[in-house]
């Protein structure tokens, strides 16, 4: 990677050339120990990946504060190195998600935006409107090192509580259109109570929109065979081959559509661009969008 693209992130010259390696490798600062384990390390995956696509000269998106958290924490990123698959996923699904949020908030520029698993993701200061409300929240101990990074505003809400603990929804303005994103979350849920989540949701907010990451069902069990998950101590509960395979959740759930990971940008998949057409590759590893209907089809409740 070339260096140039530390200008483009506003990280260039003095610090910033002092740890970056130019390779991939992203080495951790010295704040102490992240004393994260399991599901919650691997939100340090997509920090790591966003560093490593900002420094890139043709990056698909741009992360400022990803770079400063990586170069924060003291945290071996180095493990992570020869996860490509992985950083190519993460800078994928973060366009693909930035334009979900971009697009949402065009049509609704004071909407309430919901990030459930949000880890250290920076979406909500680096896409503000200076008029959204945005929700983030992840489970206690991560919503506390967050705060280190990120602060609270009168739009800019923390709340350290599980996705599944539906009390989270009363925080929700009931007058506002919303849009709720999982991004690296569902497939580490047990499959019985994310579709409980999901049905509540559908139910707690009509006309609202869900967008996530999901994975195969073929990945279930198999963490293992992940360049980056297999790292941390974290195993995958859930998948779907396809969105429209939970439509039967909630008569409320109305699906709009994949968007599949390996269909852009050619040049950053290598090989895997030329058997992207293989079922098993296709249904890897996709971006699902729903809508909540403001009645169940039929007037059904």
């Amino acid at each position: 990677m070339r260096k140039d693209g530390m200008r483009k992130s506003g990280m260039e010259g003095g610090a910033c050339d002092a740890w970056y390696s130019g390779d991939g490798t992203l080495p951790g600062g010295g704040c102490g120990g992240i004393g994260l384990n399991g599901v919650s390390e691997t939100l340090l995956i997509p920090v790591w990946a966003r560093a490593v696509e900002s420094l890139r000269a043709d990056g698909l998106v741009q992360d400022p504060y990803a770079l400063r958290m990586v170069h924060a924490i003291d945290y071996d990123f180095d493990k992570f190195r020869n996860s490509w698959i992985s950083q190519t996923g993460v800078a994928v699904r973060t366009r693909i998600l930035d334009r979900a949020v971009a697009r949402f908030l065009a049509r609704h520029p004071q909407g309430v935006v919901v990030l459930l698993g949000c880890g250290l993701d920076a979406r909500s200061r680096r896409m503000d409107n200076n008029a959204a409300l945005w929700i983030e929240l992840d489970l206690p101990e991560v919503i506390a090192w967050r705060r280190g990074f990120f602060d609270e505003d009168a739009r800019h809400r923390m709340l350290g509580v599980s996705a599944l603990d539906t009390a989270w929804f009363a925080e929700v303005p009931p007058d506002r259109p919303v849009l709720i994103l999982a991004e690296g979350l569902f497939m580490y849920l047990p499959p019985e109570e994310l579709r409980g989540l999901v049905r509540g949701m559908a139910e707690a907010f009509p006309g609202g929109e869900l967008v996530f990451e999901a994975l195969s069902r073929s990945y279930v069990g198999r963490s293992a065979r992940h360049d980056a998950v297999s790292k941390c101590d974290a195993a995958f509960t859930w998948g779907i081959d396809k969105g429209g395979d939970i439509c039967g959740w909630s008569p409320r759930l109305e699906f709009m559509g994949d968007l599949h990971y390996f269909d852009c940008p050619r040049n950053r998949w290598r090989w895997l661009w030329w058997i992207r057409w293989l079922p098993l590759i296709r249904r890897m590893v996709k971006i699902s969008s729903f809508r909540f209907r403001d009645a169940a089809p039929g007037g059904a409740a």
